[in-house]
């Protein structure tokens, strides 16, 4: 999902999970993800600004010619609170992980 930051899209991958202690596989996935150049630039692709899309898209065209190391994704996982212990990464290679934590009240 793109978002906007400073005048320019990035792109959020988002796992949830109820439980956080499920989360442990969805780390793999995006380290395996992180570590191949040719996925990344597949996600910047989905998320190509186009005539008559949605408003906030990436310029693919701008991004495929960058280093795979420098592309404007970011990892998330969110979870139920209180559902476990595990170390989520801060970071994952040069890409930013994000950590959102819901109440069950909130979830409902």
């Amino acid at each position: 999902m793109p978002k906007e930051e400073n005048g320019s899209a990035k792109i959020l991958l988002v796992e949830c999970k109820v439980k956080k202690t499920e989360l442990s596989k969805d780390i793999e996935k995006f380290k395996d993800l992180a570590n191949n150049p040719d996925s990344l630039y597949f996600v910047c692709l989905r998320c190509k600004k186009f005539s008559g899309g949605p408003k906030i898209g990436v310029n693919y065209e701008e991004l495929s010619k960058k280093d795979s190391s420098n592309l404007p994704i970011e990892f998330a996982f969110a979870y139920q609170s209180e559902t476990g212990k595990l170390d989520l990464p801060k970071n994952i290679n040069k890409f930013r992980c994000h950590e959102f934590c819901f109440t069950e009240k909130e979830l409902v």
